[in-house]
């Protein structure tokens, strides 16, 4: 199919893209948009926020977590779902 496309339509396509992206990518930046939402509402006062492009695979290189920085992001986790488990439990009672 590519090798059939006529350069101007390639082109046309890929400012498409750049606009609304689609396929993997769009779903990447869904996912990052949701991360970034949770992670906000469970931050502390005075810490920077999220972004979704904290949550996303980009072309920059981040640093490797410590075994101590996954340890808290997961205890993180797991307290802001008792809670919103807790929530719900208190809804249906």
């Amino acid at each position: 199919m590519l090798a059939e496309m006529p350069a101007k339509l390639f082109m046309e396509w890929q400012y498409y893209f750049r606009q609304r992206p689609f396929g993997e990518v769009a779903a990447d930046i869904r996912m990052g948009i949701l991360c970034s939402l949770v992670a906000n509402m469970f931050r502390k006062r005075g810490k920077r926020a999220a972004k979704p492009e904290d949550f996303m695979l980009g072309e920059k290189q981040r640093r490797q977590q410590t075994q101590q920085e996954m340890l808290r992001k997961m205890q993180q986790f797991t307290m802001a779902h008792n809670m919103f488990v807790a929530q719900q439990e208190r809804k249906t009672q």
